[in-house]
């Protein structure tokens, strides 16, 4: 006896993981949303996009449904620039797509050749984050692989602020302090736009980029080091890197230390010789500059297997 076997095939939607999130100001308005993951239905693609939209450092990451991949990603592996508007209105930005689970965190450049839009969407999330924070309100965000931001207001004028350590990104505890020029200088400043409020609180935006992301992506490293012939290369490397920045609570401003603030910040190695010498360099207006940092040239136990250098700096940036 024979049988006959029907096979019913009925389309199965197939779906990648992709975070969603935005960050974009437009005229009125500004369009905030926390990197959050979503199952996406009919998507074989995530996306970021990132870069100036409507004159504004700006990012936006979602799924890409099976109808737009064919425009939206049609230069896969490499990114689409795109370029309209004039004025403080222009946009310029790159949309790059990704094929893989979550592929589309915030450190996600795709193959984009130029790495400062990676350190742009990084500083443009803490200026975001910065004005929304408060004395008692921490605020965080988290990329994939190699990107940690944390932000908080500090209260200068507070009576035991000298003597509390603060934490940087993320969560690493007692890790900076400040003098008592900082504490002077913006216990009472002028912030806002234009300079027209008196401000008592200071964001202080912290990142912590895994040292990993030189491996891994050449345009950073090459963005970070672009030469091997620098007082400081690649192979002198031995911590993650950590950038400190100072906000306008009101605006999202960076602001520069003036008046002789300095801040002092305890830097995890990632190898240490005892017999070596060390020192702490800031990558700080695209060079890096060891003249505005001082350290004892040793790294002290912070921990059971854990040793840190102390460096105190007079300026932002990324210190290693």
């Amino acid at each position: 006896m024979r049988f006959l076997i029907f096979i019913l095939l009925f389309p199965v939607a197939s779906g990648i993981t992709c975070y969603r999130g935005m960050n974009i100001q437009l005229p009125g308005a500004a369009f905030n949303q926390s990197m959050a993951s979503l199952g996406c239905r009919n998507s074989d693609y995530c996306l970021r996009s990132f870069g100036i939209m409507n004159g504004q450092n700006g990012s936006f990451a979602s799924c890409v449904t099976k109808k737009n991949a064919e425009e939206t990603c049609r230069n896969y592996p490499a990114c689409i620039q795109k370029s309209y508007g004039t004025g403080s209105h222009a946009s310029n930005y790159q949309t790059c797509c990704c094929k893989t689970d979550l592929c589309n965190g915030m450190d996600f450049i795709g193959d984009l050749e130029n790495a400062k839009y990676y350190m742009n969407n990084t500083l443009s999330i803490i200026s975001t984050l910065c004005q929304s924070v408060n004395s008692t309100r921490m605020m965080t965000a988290q990329g994939k692989d190699y990107t940690s931001i944390q932000v908080e207001a500090l209260v200068p004028s507070e009576k035991n602020f000298l003597n509390s350590p603060f934490s940087i990104a993320l969560n690493l505890q007692n890790s900076i302090t400040f003098d008592s020029n900082f504490q002077r200088f913006f216990s009472n400043y002028k912030c806002g736009k234009n300079m027209e409020l008196t401000c008592t609180e200071v964001c202080l935006g912290s990142a912590m980029i895994d040292r990993q992301i030189l491996f891994d992506n050449t345009y950073i490293k090459h963005y970070i080091f672009p030469s091997d012939f620098n007082m400081i290369t690649f192979n002198n490397l031995v911590s993650n890197f950590y950038l400190i920045l100072f906000e306008d609570t009101q605006v999202g401003l960076t602001l520069d230390l003036e008046s002789g603030a300095s801040y002092t910040i305890l830097i995890p190695f990632s190898n240490y010789i005892v017999s070596d010498s060390y020192h702490c360099f800031v990558y700080f207006k695209g060079f890096w500059d060891n003249s505005i940092c001082t350290s004892q040239g040793y790294a002290t136990k912070t921990g059971n297997n854990t040793y840190s250098l102390e460096c105190s700096c007079m300026a932002p940036g990324i210190v290693a």
